[in-house]
């Protein structure tokens, strides 16, 4: 995990770094206080993929002509920079697989749903993260010279779909969530358009 760490203190992308990393780990917390013992979610493996989900987009810096790349590439990208690592460190071959599997099934663009309990949980983590208005906030200042309809689509979508959810607990969360972050984003547009 040390690895995992340096590759996030050290990010080329702010919206992928430790803070993104310390937020997921607060709800994870909450998660299971809330759910108790309800799953059976390895822990290790759940850890291990929150600490590396992020690394190959924390190494690469997202630019307009880039982004749909690093959302495809993003869940390959970690996996693999992981079992690099996960060899060297000498994880066992079960735990490689299943945080590996957790890691590549949290892309954007990922082609069918996960599986696994941890792969799930990671999901609906990372996506209840996507309604961190701060975040997100940080994300379009980011991506340098954004035309403000990029912005118009991220809200759109979100208003209109938002993510798949695998859990109930993070289902309740993001309906908690939903009205501050569209009136927070409603003033944030405002000051991008002045």
């Amino acid at each position: 995990m040390n690895k995992a760490l340096e590759f996030m203190t050290n990010t080329k992308d702010p919206s992928h770094g430790m803070e993104h990393l310390l937020h997921l780990l607060k709800y994870t917390e909450r998660f299971f206080e809330s759910t108790r013992d309800e799953f059976d979610i390895d822990r290790e493996i759940l850890l291990l993929a929150l600490y590396w989900h992020d690394v190959w987009k924390s190494q690469n810096r997202v630019r307009i002509r880039n982004y749909l790349f690093h959302q495809w590439y993003e869940g390959l990208g970690s996996m693999l920079m992981f079992k690099k690592h996960a060899r060297t460190a000498g994880l066992p071959q079960r735990t490689e697989r299943a945080v590996s599997y957790a890691i590549r099934k949290h892309a954007a663009l990922s082609s069918f749903p996960a599986i696994t309990l941890e792969a799930r949980l990671l999901w609906d983590i990372d996506t209840l993260d996507l309604w961190n208005s701060q975040r997100i906030q940080a994300i379009f200042r980011n991506l340098e010279h954004a035309p403000i309809f990029f912005l118009d689509a991220y809200l759109l979508y979100m208003k209109k779909r938002g993510a798949h959810l695998y859990f109930d607990w993070t289902k309740k969360e993001v309906e908690r969530i939903k009205p501050f972050f569209f009136e927070e984003m409603a003033s944030c547009r405002e000051s991008l358009v002045r």
